[in-house]
């Protein structure tokens, strides 16, 4: 019965998709220009006084980068990158290779606290962070539904967000959870997410229906590289939502890297911010998405720019009180092979002037 309602709910998904006034995208900017080497960047937020920390899926501890980055105060573009620091603990458990099994993917700094909260797609939790790296022993009261049990392989807690003017996080996992599908190998049939708020006591808050896009070619020997990899809560307490698909060649080149980025209102109507049981009906709500900015990158054969977008913050705000947006991906550490390697990237978007 669960799956049938949720079927049915993604067959209108469609008439829930609107276009907006369409964002500016900046052409993406090596890091290397900084002199910034290869990582596995996986998650960005603001930190204040243009330092911003970095989460990365493959280290040998738990923590995060510190990273200054300047924006030109008219354009938006960045002028500068300097890494600071890495701040950190050792893990419970690592890998073979020595990496971290918590396998960090998303970041959200909590100005109220001065602390950060990273989620972790090897253990399905959320951690608190001291700003020297060093963990306070809290976490999220994650809901069974979204324990390790009911994820895909690899395709857990991807976005993380605060909404620090309503004391709201909101998360959600790169990929559909199982038990919202038929089987395992029908991920991407009828995709829908579940976006999950807490509250700051870290409890369970609210939960909406996400209908995300259907991959591009769907293959039966590997399942696509596609789904949700950030989250970014605007000052009004409307998210963007980033979604990425990677389609990988056999041999590098033809491969590519197509990012959406949609805006969801999560926010209760006036009436149900005012009556607390109205608010828990909202519960499980299908979200309409307004498409703000779309863009590709690819293995050609005369410009290698592909890069998996992973990362996305609030940036400056532009004199004429546009809001940007700072996308980070992640290179593996320049995986490929021969010319086609991965690279480092910020992009810069700037949203339409009702952002």
């Amino acid at each position: 019965m669960a799956r049938l309602l949720l079927f049915s709910l993604f067959s209108v998904c469609c008439t829930l998709i609107a276009e907006a006034q369409q964002a500016v995208v900046l052409p993406q900017q090596s890091l290397s220009r900084w002199n910034i080497g290869t990582a596995h960047f996986s998650g960005i937020t603001p930190l204040g006084n243009h330092r911003y920390a970095l989460v990365s899926d493959k280290e040998p501890e738990d923590g995060f980068f510190v990273v200054r980055i300047e924006q030109h105060p008219n354009t938006g573009k960045v002028s500068h990158v300097e890494l600071e620091s890495f701040r950190g603990v050792s893990p419970t458990e690592k890998d073979g290779k020595g990496y971290s099994r918590r396998d960090a993917e998303g970041v959200a700094f909590v100005p109220q606290t001065q602390t950060l909260w990273i989620s972790g797609e090897g253990d399905q939790q959320i951690l608190e962070h001291r700003l020297d790296g060093g963990l306070t022993g809290r976490s999220f009261h994650i809901p069974t539904l979204f324990h390790l049990s009911n994820i895909a392989p690899n395709r857990g807690f991807e976005a993380l967000t605060c909404d620090s003017p309503r004391q709201l996080f909101w998360l959600t996992t790169e990929s559909p959870l199982l038990s919202d599908c038929s089987s395992p190998d029908s991920l991407f049939q009828n995709p829908l997410l579940r976006f999950q708020s807490f509250d700051f006591a870290l409890q369970p808050h609210s939960q909406h229906l996400y209908p995300l896009d259907p991959p591009r070619v769907r293959s039966s020997r590997r399942p696509p590289l596609h789904g949700v990899s950030a989250l970014c809560a605007l000052p009004d307490g409307r998210l963007v939502v980033m979604e990425r698909e990677v389609l990988l060649a056999r041999r590098y080149f033809g491969s590519l890297c197509s990012v959406k980025l949609y805006c969801v209102d999560p926010r209760p109507t006036t009436a149900t911010a005012t009556h607390p049981e109205e608010a828990q009906q909202s519960d499980n709500r299908l979200l309409s998405k307004t498409l703000l900015a779309t863009w590709t990158t690819r293995f050609g054969l005369f410009r290698n720019s592909l890069a998996n977008y992973e990362g996305m913050c609030l940036g400056i705000r532009l004199p004429d009180g546009r809001q940007t947006l700072i996308c980070i991906n992640d290179s593996q550490a320049a995986w490929g092979k021969g010319p086609f390697r991965l690279h480092d990237y910020l992009r810069v978007i700037i949203l339409p002037p009702d952002f």
